[in-house]
């Protein structure tokens, strides 16, 4: 039975409302879940064994849209590599306009990066930066739960609003506000029977 736990000492919490969800901020499909473009912020902070955890905008109600602990980070020259070249990251370089995949920066050997257009929406224009040297990283996390921004059967709203945010995002350090978090969640799991990480529910086609 898998369940959500710290990974190190004194891990932190990153909160955050995930306003787009297409499947590729998170991309949460292949049994693992990746954060490779948007919230840079968190991106270039967030640490092996933190937790992130995503949530569906005040309008629809501010439940969790998935939860991942992080126990890879990879920087974006490496992270194409691997979508590239292995299959634990397959799928993952679009391949239209409709193509959720996030690996829409490809290296090139002079150090730049071309750009592929994708469901994200990202442009070279607006994004670049903010995707590749604000960022800079890509959170990876084999544990993680996806439950989509529009699925009732897996409706998990949180019980007070320590964890809650407006713009940007809101990172916990205090460890009891974490364990409180880190009980009802392996409670929620519990109640609907999910013994597994994974993909639970479906982002917006």
């Amino acid at each position: 039975m898998e369940r959500i736990t710290k990974q190190t000492d004194h891990p932190a919490l990153y909160s955050y409302i995930v306003s787009y969800d297409y499947g590729n901020a998170p991309n949460p499909d292949f049994h693992i879940c990746t954060l490779a473009i948007c919230k840079p912020v968190i991106r270039r902070c967030a640490k092996v064994g933190d937790i992130i955890l995503g949530l569906s905008p005040k309008r629809m109600g501010n439940h969790i849209v998935y939860c991942m602990v992080i126990d890879e980070i990879a920087e974006w020259k490496d992270y194409y590599q691997r979508c590239k070249n292995s299959t634990d990251l397959s799928n993952r370089i679009p391949t239209d306009k409709n193509h959720n995949g996030d690996c829409i920066w490809l290296y090139q050997e002079n150090g730049e990066y071309d750009w592929l257009e994708s469901k994200s929406e990202h442009t070279r224009e607006d994004d670049e930066y903010r995707d590749l040297y604000s960022g800079k990283r890509v959170l990876i996390g084999r544990k993680y739960w996806y439950f989509g921004s529009n699925s009732p059967t897996y409706c998990i709203q949180l019980p007070n609003s320590h964890l809650l945010v407006g713009r940007g995002h809101r990172k916990i350090t205090e460890q009891q506000v974490i364990n409180e978090f880190i009980l009802f969640f392996n409670e929620q799991l519990k109640q609907r029977k999910i013994n597994s990480s994974g993909k639970y529910g479906n982002y917006f086609e």
